[in-house]
């Protein structure tokens, strides 16, 4: 199982203030790394989000919120196991696993074989 973290309260607030549904892109997220579609692909978003292929007892990943522009690809940051999304929602979950995929399928995490 991936442990994924939820974006901190403090952020969440700041968000709600604004009026964005912040939780859109974790809770999508959540939702397609569990569905029979992305099973496939989870070796894949593991490269992508950690370096690494495998997954170990203590694999957690932070998903975190960044300003960057709406529907773009996430961003992950190998060294702190971290993929930041936009901090706006995508059009669709179909449109986030799209970009996800990408991602997970144009990674080659730390050229181990």
């Amino acid at each position: 199982t991936i442990s994924l973290a939820a974006p901190n309260k403090t952020r969440k607030k700041m968000f709600e203030r604004r009026g964005l549904s912040i939780l859109q892109n974790y809770e999508w997220l959540l939702e397609s790394i569990r569905s029979d579609e992305f099973r496939p692909h989870l070796s894949e978003f593991l490269r992508f989000s950690t370096g690494c292929p495998v997954l170990t007892a203590a694999t957690s990943i932070t998903v975190g919120l960044t300003q960057i522009e709406a529907g773009s690809i996430p961003i992950a940051h190998t060294c702190f196991n971290k993929v930041d999304m936009p901090d706006t929602p995508y059009m669709s979950q179909r449109a986030m696993l799209g970009k996800l995929l990408l991602c997970c399928e144009a990674s080659t995490g730390f050229g181990a074989k």
